[in-house]
């Protein structure tokens, strides 16, 4: 059956999958986030070479990349319903098994557990809400990716002091198993409030394959790889530049916090802006524009203000992730088409975002500051700002 043929959901079960969808989207960067900041206290445990160490921390990222087509195929077998629960128990497992891991292979195992969970529940949850909430989708996915950033934001903050707390950075590690186990639970009982036609997937089980031919899912593809590029950038780059400043490791760090934080509070506003009286490009133009703007500000004036520049950055960076995502699903005709679009987004999306904090690293390691580095971040922002101009409502459901 269409999606556009099912009848809609009673409102108790909108808003019981409304909860469900939030807990289970507060999953998705936990296990990404809850490791950095417990690096040293691993490798003083744990014998991990630079390299071995690198790979840990960038392995999730590789799976949301790399298992992306397999996680669109199960998807399309299975549908969304069952693949949301399999993501969760993945997750929840892995993130267990890294509490008791004793060597660099059982981190790098478990870890790839947990990846592997994120990565089919980044590919499921857009196509939850084509088929749920085709109606309100800029809120839904302002509201699921606003969870995600709370959870990356509460995730990084909170492992440290967990660590002291349990006196085991394992223990630290595996608390996230936690709010992954009660995911498992919500979403069980979320499974008891969708129709019988949901079960099976919104649309029918054939895999489909990735939209390599299309156009319009090139064009969000390279929007949303440039968005993922600067985020992940800052991410890697923003403290240690400010500490090669002079400012402490807590004040650098809390700068980029201040931006992470404004981006949770942006997701949420925008999309629901552009869903209602105000248009979608227009509300998308603005956000990626303060996107700009804070980059410009951090190339050029790195000491003015810079609490305000990474606000204008947090501003546009959230927003902008929000309203691409809520373009996949907008794009896509159905809810299979969502998961198979998002698949190709995540392949190429994630592969080249592991690579530019390597290629910021190394233009650093060549030219000797920030400068150069930061610049060619300006450049990414400016090709984001134009795909984001062509990213029109005319593309509306051409993604099959």
């Amino acid at each position: 059956m269409a999606t556009g043929e099912h009848p809609r959901l009673s409102r108790t079960a909108v808003i019981v999958l409304s909860v469900a969808l939030v807990v289970v989207a507060f999953n998705l960067r936990t296990t990404i986030a809850s490791l950095p900041t417990l690096l040293s206290d691993i490798r003083r445990d744990i014998p991990l070479t630079g390299a071995v160490a690198g790979v840990l921390t960038a392995l999730p990222l590789l799976c949301m990349a790399w298992l992306a087509p397999v996680s669109s195929r199960l998807t399309g077998v299975v549908g969304y319903p069952y693949t949301t629960l399999a993501a969760l128990g993945l997750i929840t497992v892995g993130s267990g098994l890294r509490g008791l891991s004793q060597s660099a292979w059982g981190l790098l195992a478990a870890t790839f557990v947990a990846g592997a969970g994120i990565a089919l529940l980044g590919i499921v949850l857009p196509a939850v809400v084509k088929d749920v909430f085709r109606h309100h989708v800029g809120m839904a996915t302002g509201a699921y990716t606003a969870a995600l950033a709370l959870g990356a934001a509460v995730a990084s903050a909170a492992s440290d002091p967990l660590s002291v707390a349990f006196e085991s950075w394992r223990k630290s590690l595996a608390w996230w198993a936690i709010p992954a186990l009660v995911s498992v639970v919500v979403w069980l009982i979320a499974l008891r409030f969708l129709p019988a036609h949901h079960h099976g997937g919104a649309v029918d089980r054939r895999p489909h394959r990735l939209p390599w031919r299309n156009r319009t899912a090139w064009l969000l593809t390279l929007y949303l790889t440039a968005q993922a590029s600067l985020a992940y950038a800052y991410v890697a780059w923003l403290p240690p530049a400010y500490i090669e400043r002079g400012w402490s490791p807590l004040a650098a760090g809390s700068l980029y916090g201040a931006s992470s934080v404004t981006s949770v509070v942006a997701v949420l506003v925008f999309p629901m802006l552009s869903d209602r009286s105000v248009g979608f490009r227009t509300m998308l133009m603005v956000a990626v524009g303060f996107t700009l703007i804070g980059t410009v500000w951090l190339w050029l004036l790195p000491d003015v203000l810079p609490w305000v520049s990474v606000v204008i950055f947090g501003i546009g960076s959230g927003a902008g992730f929000s309203m691409g995502l809520a373009r996949v699903v907008t794009y896509a005709s159905d809810a299979q088409s969502s998961s198979t679009l998002t698949a190709m987004i995540f392949l190429i999306c994630f592969s080249v975002t592991a690579i530019v904090p390597v290629a910021i690293g190394a233009l650093h390691d060549v030219t000797g500051g920030f400068s150069v580095p930061f610049g060619l971040i300006v450049i990414i922002a400016i090709v984001q700002l134009l795909l984001a101009s062509k990213l029109t409502d005319e593309h509306i459901g051409t993604v099959h």
